[in-house]
């Protein structure tokens, strides 16, 4: 293991340390540069040369308006070579991003998901990803992240279990994915995906919980997401003891209360169907979506105050019907957590491919090559 840092380690940390204070500042000149890093104007001019030939930033000069003189050069991140993808593998099918080196999304695209085996859900994966990067062209593909649903270990790319999928188990998939397309690829929980992509930029302590087929939940501290294998399974809490068995071998799971899975086996319907009725007035209806918003009251707003959080965000298909029971939903927030209510927000679970997209390039270009 090297134990010393040389002159090309050196070039490449700063490096990522200039890029990174271009992407959050905005254009800047290299005077700017040097003050601020307190580098060398001689070392932040050749490495922003050389950023500048890789197509990381380009040059552009600013505008005279009239003033005589030297009109100075400012630099900015390029959006014309360099891209990421994300990927969202879940229950509800594949849907996948290209973003620019900024993050910001310049295609989408989607797929139908097999979960009947291993073999066939990546099979899938391959083929969405063959698909973009061949319509990709001469435009360079960075790195790759997938926000995976189930039990992840974002740490060495495995995706350890999806519930209720017995054929899925240990799935290296990071890796996988690395030997086929032969760029950096990073896995990540996929609530972790779209907290990271609603609080982009911002330091708030937040909850988010998802809820979709199954209940998801993650967690930033000081600026920073929360993550271990197994961490914050919110869904497979205890809030009916000795209640309904659970996939996951317990009884009384949120999950089996407050999930659109859950909510479908209790009240025997799809839930587009329950929604459609609810909407319509039917009692019996709105009741399923009442009893599921309590839980999700209780389990959310124990989370909250164990954590401390500033902001609760919510997001996923429920989440998308809150008109039919927010006050329910409120109401027995407040009864449970008192009256030190967190600031609620809504993302858009669409986001998780993007997270995903944002974390692998967020890693990719603090390893920047030049």
């Amino acid at each position: 293991m090297k134990n010393f840092i040389n002159q090309q380690d050196m070039k490449q940390m700063n490096a990522a340390d200039i890029f990174a204070l271009i992407k959050k500042c905005g254009a800047l000149t290299r005077k700017q540069i040097a003050e601020m890093l307190d580098i060398s104007w001689g070392a932040v001019s050749t490495i922003t040369s050389l950023l500048i030939s890789e197509g990381y930033i380009e040059e552009k000069k600013a505008t005279s308006d009239g003033v005589a003189g030297r009109i100075p050069s400012y630099l900015e991140v390029s959006r014309s070579k360099h891209f990421a993808i994300g990927l969202d593998v879940n229950d509800m099918g594949l849907r996948a991003v290209v973003v620019d080196l900024c993050g910001d999304v310049v295609e989408e695209h989607s797929s139908e998901a097999d979960f009947s085996g291993g073999e066939a859900l990546v099979g899938c994966v391959y083929s969405l990803l063959d698909s973009i990067i061949a319509a990709m062209g001469e435009r360079h593909l960075l790195c790759i992240g997938i926000a995976m649903q189930g039990v992840v270990n974002s740490e060495s790319g495995v995706s350890l279990k999806i519930p209720g999928r017995d054929n899925w188990e240990s799935i290296p998939l990071a890796q996988l994915i690395e030997e086929r397309y032969g760029v950096p690829a990073y896995l990540e929980h996929d609530p972790n995906c779209i907290l990271f992509a609603a609080r982009r930029g911002k330091h708030e302590d937040t909850l988010l919980v998802r809820v979709d087929q199954g209940i998801g939940m993650a967690v930033m501290l000081d600026g920073k997401i929360l993550d271990k294998p197994g961490i914050f399974e919110l869904g497979h809490t205890v809030v009916a003891p000795y209640g309904e068995p659970c996939a996951c071998g317990k009884r009384g799971c949120l999950d089996q209360y407050a999930s659109i899975r859950g909510i479908r086996e209790r009240s025997g319907k799809k839930f587009s169907a329950l929604v459609s009725e609810a909407q319509q007035g039917d009692e019996e209806a709105l009741e399923h979506l009442f009893t599921a918003a309590q839980y999700l009251a209780y389990a959310i707003s124990n989370a909250a105050y164990l954590l401390s959080v500033e902001r609760v965000v919510l997001c996923g298909r429920f989440f998308e019907h809150r008109d039919l029971f927010w006050d329910e939903f409120t109401n027995n927030y407040q009864i449970f957590g008192g009256f030190d209510i967190p600031k609620f927000s809504f993302a858009d679970a669409t986001a998780a491919p993007q997270g995903a997209a944002l974390i692998a390039l967020g890693a990719t270009l603090k390893k920047i090559s030049i």
